[in-house]
């Protein structure tokens, strides 16, 4: 039920008439769920009973409205908005498995979600639900491991840190003095996660079938998710490709192979906070410096793009200076005439977060990530990034990498130059001939928009809402096949401007990632006269 806002255009005709073809296959499904598991046949029947009647409703609200006015539009879905986002939350946290990550996903786009659901979507960023007891824990990691915790640990702090989508995180220290974090996945994890894939590609079946392949593309890339053996291997190679060229300024932690099992993944503890909580402190002493609380501050300014980064390190030199320069006044006095008196404290002036520095800085490590490795990280949301105290962004949870073989990379590069410049009729060739991705008619002015939209910004939706917009463009032109690669690779392109939206940044990716792009084409088998064109 996020397909919000949605234009008129005879959505329910389309729906009535899969509803017959659906007739016995649907009922036969959910025979298959039975089958499966009684938990999937439970999780099934509340997604059908009270999941995807909201979505009709909301559904019928918009066909009823369609020649209403705006404001009468706005009155009548925010009023569906306050009286379904508290079943939202109650049914996301009971269900957790994939709608939790749907929640996470959601979370950075207050242009594709409404206020009401926003509220409770953020707070599972890095604070999903823990998914067992402290009581349970040790047992689990006992098993998993086949040998008893005092074994390896000096120390096991049995009280969660931490939780992911599929598990949670505890601290620990190795018998060897070494501190690391330890993340256990929950043994039901895994069956209802799949069982709620296999609900959402259903469902997209029936309402949103331009969804169903990528859907099945991403089922498909949650399997390493499961395996924390996989995504150990994969820490290390990501960690192995970024480190020697970003490590100064991002840290990828490293996995204890030897300790990782399917269900625990042993690796180094990073020391830090959270991004979102440590621009909230950050922000908070900005706002007490202007005597203000968080609230007021933030009030004031949610609707104000941060400086640019250039600005923002103009801002932090001139505020050291002025800082430097007050403080050796004040020290001259306090050791002369305050010695007689009463001495001056010493000023430090807050400075916020860099925003478009560290959006910027994230951009470029997972465009490296893309273009030159082919292995990046397709889930960099929010709550898998951290501040530690020497300034470096800490980089976790690489249980979703994406892949791009030598000529995807070269392919996927030419595409970038040619929206980058702007070059429709190479785009449009690139995305037919080379990628194979089919539309019903393959329009050019359609596949264009569709090729802007995804791969580089989805703020000129045409005065539509992105939802609206995607709608739209589907209808012009249905969606025939997305090439299996190119799903992982939105869904980082999605992440990365959600992460800027999220603070009033909009970014045309395209312009991002030309110069890697770029790189990668001079490095390529093309010709001179190829390579010059593309260029």
């Amino acid at each position: 039920f996020f397909a919000l806002h949605r234009g008129p255009h005879g959505l329910l005709h389309e729906m009535m008439r899969r509803w017959v073809r659906w007739g016995i296959s649907a009922p036969l499904g959910l025979l298959g769920v039975w089958a499966y598991n009684d938990e999937g046949t439970k999780r099934a029947a509340i997604f059908w009973s009270r999941i995807f009647p909201v979505y009709m409703h909301y559904q019928l609200t918009d066909w009823w409205l369609k020649e209403a006015s705006a404001e009468e539009r706005a009155i009548a879905f925010n009023a569906l908005h306050d009286r379904y986002a508290p079943m939202a939350k109650t049914l996301t946290l009971r269900l957790r498995g994939f709608f939790i990550k749907i929640a996470q996903m959601a979370s950075t786009r207050d242009d594709f979600v409404p206020p009401q659901y926003l509220k409770f979507f953020r707070t599972v960023q890095s604070n999903a639900p823990y998914e067992f007891s402290s009581e349970e824990v040790g047992g689990i990691v006992e098993t998993a491991l086949g040998r008893p915790l005092a074994d390896i640990f000096e120390s096991f702090d049995t009280q969660p840190i931490g939780s992911a989508t599929i598990g949670q995180v505890h601290r620990a220290v190795l018998n060897t003095g070494q501190e690391v974090a330890v993340k256990v996945q929950s043994p039901f994890a895994e069956k209802g996660f799949r069982s709620d894939l296999g609900l959402i590609i259903d469902f997209c079946r029936l309402a949103m079938p331009q969804h169903v392949e990528p859907m099945q593309e991403a089922e498909r890339q949650f399997a390493t998710e499961f395996d924390y053996r996989a995504e150990a291997r994969l820490l290390t190679e990501v960690a192995d490709n970024i480190m020697p060229h970003w490590g100064h300024k991002v840290v990828i932690p490293r996995p204890h192979e030897h300790l990782c099992t399917k269900n625990i993944l042993v690796m180094d503890f990073l020391k830090g906070v959270g991004l979102i909580d440590g621009m909230r402190e950050s922000y908070s002493k900005v706002a007490a410096k202007q005597g203000k609380t968080l609230e007021q501050f933030e009030e004031e300014n949610k609707h104000k793009p941060p400086p640019s980064e250039f600005r923002m390190k103009y801002y932090t030199a001139l505020f050291w200076l002025q800082d430097l320069v007050t403080n050796q006044l004040r020290f001259v006095y306090n050791h002369t005439l305050g010695r007689f008196g009463k001495p001056l404290p010493y000023v430090h002036t807050p400075i916020p977060i860099n925003i478009a520095g560290i959006i910027n800085l994230l951009i470029n490590v997972h465009a490296h990530q893309l273009f030159y490795d082919g292995a990046f990280n397709a889930d960099p949301h929010p709550g898998n990034i951290m501040l530690l105290p020497d300034g470096r962004l800490g980089l976790i949870d690489y249980g979703q990498v994406g892949r791009l073989t030598p000529e995807q990379r070269r392919l996927y590069a030419q595409f970038v130059v040619a929206l980058a410049k702007g070059e429709r009729p190479e785009v449009v060739r690139i995305m037919t001939d080379d990628m194979k991705f089919l539309t019903q008619r393959n329009d050019p002015e359609i596949l264009w928009k569709t090729a802007v939209f995804h791969h580089d910004k989805d703020h000129e939706t045409d005065g539509m809402t992105p939802m609206q917009y995607m709608d739209w463009l589907d209808r012009q032109d249905p969606v025939q096949k997305v090439p299996p690669e190119l799903v992982m690779v939105g869904r980082l392109n999605i992440m990365m401007r959600g992460f800027a939206h999220a603070f009033k940044v909009q970014i045309a990716l395209a312009q991002h990632y030309r110069p890697f792009a770029e790189a990668v084409l001079r490095k390529s088998p093309l010709s001179s006269t190829e390579l010059q064109r593309a260029l």
